[in-house]
Parts: C-alpha cells; sequence; structure tokens
C-alpha cells in the first residue's frame, strides 16, 4: 500500500487497509495515525471512523471513541455490521469502568432504544439512574424490569425492594407503602 500511495496519495482507501494491518498487528498508534489520513482524505469514510472507535476502545479512550461512534451511527444507525459488534454497549461498559456513570448512560439507553432491550441491560440502566440522580427514570426502568421478571422470584422481591427505596428517596411515601 506504501507503494501505491506513491501514485495516489489521495486515496483514502490505501491508508485504510495500512490502518487495518497495523490494527491487526495491535500495533494502535500506527493504526491510529492510519486511519486519521484516511478521515483527513474522506472524513466520512465509515470504517476507518469505526476502527478508530476501536481503536480508542482498545486504548481505554472513551471520549475519543465515542466521537467516532457516533460519527458512524448517524450515517449508518442501523447497519448490522457495525452494530453486530454492540458498539454501545462496549462503550457504555468503557465509560461505567472508568466512573463516567452519565456517559455510560447514555450509551446504554441508546442500546435500549435500538432494540428490545434484555434484563442485564434494564437492570444496568436502573442502577445508572439511580446513581446520576435520576431516580424517577431509575423507577421507571425497575418497573419495566419488574414486569419482565414475571412471577415471584428472588430477582423480583430486590426489585420491588429496590423501588421502595427509590419511592421513599421520590419522596412518594404512599406508593412506597
Amino acid at each position: 500500500y506504501a507503494e501505491y500511495l506513491k501514485y495516489r496519495p489521495d486515496d483514502p482507501k490505501a491508508y485504510f487497509w495500512i490502518g487495518e494491518l497495523n490494527y491487526d498487528q495491535q500495533d494502535f498508534p500506527a493504526a491510529r495515525r492510519a486511519f486519521g489520513q484516511a478521515l483527513a482524505l474522506d472524513s466520512l469514510h465509515l470504517n476507518s471512523n469505526f476502527r478508530l472507535y476501536e481503536v480508542f476502545v482498545q486504548e481505554q479512550q472513551p471520549d475519543s471513541a465515542s466521537f467516532y461512534l457516533d460519527r458512524v451511527l448517524r450515517l449508518k444507525p442501523d447497519d448490522p455490521g457495525y452494530l453486530r459488534q454492540q458498539p454501545r454497549l462496549r462503550l457504555a461498559e468503557l465509560y461505567r469502568s472508568q466512573g463516567k456513570a452519565p456517559q455510560a448512560l447514555r450509551y446504554y439507553l441508546q442500546e435500549a432504544e435500538a432494540g428490545t432491550p434484555d434484563r442485564q441491560l434494564v437492570e444496568d440502566i436502573a442502577v445508572l439512574c439511580e446513581e446520576v440522580g435520576e431516580v424517577n427514570q431509575a423507577l421507571q426502568w425497575r418497573q419495566r424490569l419488574l414486569t419482565a421478571q414475571g412471577g415471584a422470584s428472588s430477582d423480583q422481591r430486590a426489585t420491588l425492594e429496590s423501588m421502595v427505596d427509590l419511592q421513599v428517596k421520590a419522596g412518594d411515601t404512599k406508593a412506597a407503602l
């Protein structure tokens, strides 16, 4: 590809493939430079944007990763090629692992809006809503979790206890009783 670039220095695909080779060798700084060069030529080159998201996830830099993921999802919100890897969840988990609850919540909510959330996602959203002080929203997600749990179970009991605690925090003592 380097030889090809001598003849076509304005081809973003060549820089993308150089970035791919570096990414596969886990040379993330070199991959980042190559994908960046591709984007300097064509800022909407989706594969370079997505790969930069992945590079920044590998480097534990969620703010940079979110910039590139948002660009991809804005242009191709339903593309299964990009969504197959659950990039919103990966980014949310990275933010959460770094103690950035509001940012994690943003991507968990986007994932929930994009499809039918499973119980774990609903639970994660409820917990994060409570962490960021969104008590009423946390209560709504707990209610959703309770509905999904169905019959009597220890999970249902724990959800009910959490809901009572949230109702007390929200000042709704009637509902808590």
